[in-house]
This record gives structure tokens, C-alpha cells and sequence, in this order.
């Protein structure tokens, strides 16, 4: 009990403690980072949350008793001031250089899940020595695909890709996304590997999208070459056949010829 009592002492003395004492000078803490979604289209922001570059230390309910207890270090590092800041949590210093590219990060995800339009502004709070961060997004609206044309190789791989038609992943009325392509192409590479095409990889893909006409034109095409290579290096995308089938036993054993023939 009277060790539970210390304890609770020492949290509340936490609490009291400065937690900038030990950030530079001119600088501030960064104390938290909020996501707020403007528009009206619903998107999580769990979703943005890597994307931040900078996160500031944790918290229960906005509180951080360790970063209390490496601010009762004078930032020497000596004697018993080493002990507090080995115990204690440092306090993150804010880098408003990390909001521009936390926002440039969280546009280019939004561009991968279909947010073309999306705009992210970051707006900085400060208090005294202490920063918050808000990043206010706007995705726009997401565009349908509403036609999809295909440019297949012809014969039998063809013949093998509209066997596969009923899993394919994209279809007209899907949202238009790297996320959903991408996921398209993994798939359907697997799918021709199983097949035998063992030279088919996912970067013989190649997706183009088209809404000047006022729709959204997906046109999906697979190609005799990757995304690598040059054009003029096109090949048939080969299938593999076992042909030839060697059968090997150790000289002891004796096997009757006639059952390998057969």
C-alpha cells in the first residue's frame, strides 16, 4: 500500500512538471496531430495516419508523465540528470518543414486510393512553447469507371484470359484507383503463372484511363513486354509444357523397362 501511495504521489508531480524546459531555445513541442475531413466524402482517417512525418510522443488523455520526468534533468546528462532522462521520455521538437511533406505524402495516397483531386493544407497552432498540427483534407469526388476496353494478345493466351474473366477485380462502375489496378494486376499475374506462363510477371500491365469524352474509359491492356522494357523488344507470352519426362533409380533396383514406357 504505501508503495502504491508513493507512486501515486510521484504521477501527480509528474503532472505538475514542465515538459518543455529542455526544448531549445526558439523551438517548440509538438504536441499533437488532428486529421479533419472537409467535403462531405466520407474517407478514415486511419488511412492518412502514416503519412504524417512527425509524430509527437504518446499520451494518456493529453498526458505524458515521462516527458515530465526528462525535463527534471537540467539536459546535462550527468549523475542523476542521466538517470531522469534514461527513465524519461524526450520531448519531440517541432519541424514545421515536416508539415509541407506530411501533406505532399498524404495527396499522393489520396491519388493512389482514387482522390485525384484531393488538396491537404496544414495548419499550425502555437501556445507559448508548444505546436499543434491540423491537416485539413479535402479528397474531392472519386470517378467511376464506366467502360472498360480490353487489348489482349490473341490465341491461347487470350482464350486462357477470358477463362479468368468472372475473378477479375476491375469492373465498369468500380472506382477508378492505382490501389484497385494494382491489386488487379498481383491477381491476375498469379493467375497466368498457375497457367504456365511462367515469364508473365504484373508489369506486363498496362492501364490507361480516358474521360474527355465526358465518361471515364479504362483501357486495360496486356503487353509481350514489361513496363521496363522497350516496345520494340515485344515477344509472344509463352505457356510451358512438360515434354519430356526423364525417370532416374539407382542401379540396384531393378524396374521393369516396359513400366517406364508405359
Amino acid at each position: 500500500m504505501r508503495c502504491r501511495i508513493i507512486i501515486l504521489v510521484a504521477l501527480l508531480t509528474f503532472a505538475s512538471c514542465s515538459t518543455t524546459r529542455l526544448v531549445p531555445r526558439g523551438e517548440r513541442r509538438l504536441a499533437s496531430n488532428d486529421i479533419k475531413i472537409v467535403g462531405g466524402e466520407k474517407i478514415s482517417v486511419s488511412e492518412l495516419q502514416s503519412s504524417i512525418r512527425q509524430q509527437p510522443n504518446g499520451s494518456i488523455f493529453g498526458w505524458n508523465p515521462l516527458i515530465s520526468v526528462y525535463n527534471w534533468s537540467n539536459g546535462s546528462g550527468r549523475g542523476i540528470n542521466g538517470v531522469w532522462e534514461f527513465f524519461g521520455t524526450a520531448p519531440v521538437v517541432f519541424d514545421s518543414t515536416l508539415v509541407d511533406k506530411s501533406s505532399e505524402s498524404m495527396v499522393e495516397h489520396l491519388h493512389y486510393l482514387g482522390y485525384y483531386d484531393a488538396k491537404v493544407a496544414g495548419v499550425v497552432r502555437t501556445k507559448k512553447r508548444v505546436a499543434k498540427v491540423t491537416y485539413v483534407v479535402d479528397p474531392g469526388k472519386r470517378k467511376a469507371i464506366d467502360r472498360i476496353e480490353y487489348d489482349i494478345p490473341p490465341g491461347e493466351f487470350a482464350e486462357d484470359f477470358s477463362l479468368d474473366s468472372l475473378n477479375m477485380t476491375v469492373h465498369p462502375g468500380d472506382f477508378l484507383s492505382e490501389k484497385l489496378l494494382e491489386s488487379e494486376t498481383v491477381r491476375g499475374s498469379a493467375y497466368f503463372r498457375n497457367k504456365g506462363y511462367y515469364n508473365f510477371n504484373k508489369n506486363h500491365y498496362f492501364f490507361e484511363a480516358d474521360s474527355l469524352s465526358g465518361q471515364t474509359v479504362l483501357h486495360y491492356k496486356i503487353k509481350g513486354y514489361t513496363r521496363s522494357d522497350n516496345p520494340d523488344n515485344e515477344s509472344p507470352i509463352v505457356k510451358y509444357r512438360i515434354r519430356n519426362v526423364d525417370i532416374m533409380h539407382p542401379s540396384d533396383i531393378y524396374v521393369r523397362p516396359g513400366l517406364l514406357r508405359d
